[in-house]
């Protein structure tokens, strides 16, 4: 991850609109199609990076800020896809996408370093490198470098 919080959110933002544009690419109709792999659809993919509509990334982030060590629930392999967002038009579901990262990389981009240091219990890491107490930076770089940077990989790959 960039070390500075304006580079956090040049990185978050590049990728988001990268993410967006090979989505629109693809197209409404084959946005909708699981590849032969059986990996998610693209519309899946972006549905996913939206999180729930219940909690974001964005909300994760902001507890990191205002709770004392909050607990940070994170399931891997869910898509979020729900009948309304199969019911959006592919544009409106990139451009949902495209709010809600442009929203995380401002937040981002306005912390300072105390708040960058601190830390949240997010039990899925625990035998990862970053342990179960990682720092809000540390979170970020696993949002920025491996979560939207890997799905970007995977779109990427279907052009």
């Amino acid at each position: 991850m960039p070390e500075s919080p304006v580079a956090v959110h040049d990185a978050i933002l590049l990728q988001a609109q990268e993410i967006a544009d090979i989505v629109r690419a693809i197209g409404d109709a084959d946005a909708s199609r699981r590849p032969e792999s059986g990996a998610w659809s693209a519309r899946e993919v972006i549905s996913h990076l939206c999180q729930s509509d219940n909690e974001s990334f964005l909300d994760g982030i902001g507890r990191f800020v205002l709770e004392e060590t909050p607990e940070i629930e994170v399931t891997p392999g869910v898509t979020h896809y729900t009948p309304e967002r199969h019911a959006m038009t592919l544009d409106d579901l990139v451009d949902a996408f495209l709010r809600q990262y442009e929203l995380i990389a401002d937040y981002v981009a306005r912390l300072d370093a105390g708040q960058l240091s601190r830390r949240a219990r997010i039990a899925l890491l625990k035998d990862s490198p970053l342990g179960e107490y990682p720092t809000l930076a540390e979170w970020l770089r696993t949002i920025s470098e491996l979560h939207l940077h890997g799905h970007l990989e995977e779109l990427r790959a279907r052009r």
